[in-house]
């Protein structure tokens, strides 16, 4: 019996990586999101490109927006932040009665 080395179509078989370091650094930045007891994380979504992490989704307030981003700048590995974070806060500035 012959045994021939493992190939595909030809070629050598590739392993692609498991998890790739934005991967690991989208995860990291989520962690501290969700640690921090200062905002409610539950609807960030956290992309990576390179070393620039994207911030999506909603949270209840603008101060909240400010706190995301700060934490996830603090994160080692981030170079840049990028917010597309929209707060949720309802509009108190209006003061007139329901009929």
């Amino acid at each position: 019996m012959v045994f021939k080395p493992a190939t595909f179509h030809e070629l050598p078989p590739t392993v692609e990586v498991e998890f790739p370091p934005q991967a690991v650094l989208e995860t990291a930045v989520a962690d501290a999101l969700g640690s921090d007891g200062a905002l409610d994380a539950s609807g960030i979504a956290v992309v990576g490109r390179g070393s620039t992490i994207i911030l999506t989704g909603s949270v209840l307030t603008e101060e909240e927006v400010v706190r995301a981003v700060e934490v996830a700048s603090r994160v080692e590995g981030v170079k840049r932040v990028e917010s597309r974070l929209s707060a949720q806060s309802p509009d108190l500035s209006w003061r007139g009665e329901l009929h």
